[in-house]
């Protein structure tokens, strides 16, 4: 999750807590603390593992110049939407997705190498096919 989206939903959890919090200002101050801990608590522990259930997939890209008609295969975590905003392109190339998978591991920086691929169309055809 981006900086930008955590602090966006830091800042509106915070302002439906203090609608909340003023609606049962009517209750004794015993109630409000075990309220606000309650919350709090709660709170920290959605957002401390809300990056649990994040994918991490590899796509490999065809980049194609179209002057010269010279192709090349990227391996990248961006697919063919986002690779040119991070990677500028000259104004004759274009991006397409040749294929994409799932990785099982997540990395542990973004300088790791990214998975290698699991498991070929073709090996699920084949198993498909034994099955029947």
């Amino acid at each position: 999750m981006a900086s930008s989206t955590r602090r966006t939903l830091w800042l509106s959890l915070l302002g439906h807590f203090t609608e909340i919090q003023d609606k049962f200002s009517v209750l004794g101050s015993e109630w409000k603390n075990r309220y606000t801990i309650m919350v709090f608590l709660s709170l920290i522990f959605a957002l401390q593992f809300s990056h649990v259930f994040a994918e991490n997939r590899v796509f490999e890209l065809k980049i194609t110049n179209t002057k010269t008609k010279t192709s090349r295969k990227v391996y990248s975590t961006l697919d063919e939407l986002q690779y040119p905003f991070y990677n500028h392109l000259s104004r004759d190339e274009y991006v397409e997705r040749v294929d994409h998978w799932m990785c099982w591991r997540r990395p542990q920086s973004m300088y790791d190498p990214l998975c290698k691929r699991g498991m070929t169309q073709e090996k699920v055809k084949e198993l498909e096919g034994l099955e029947e």
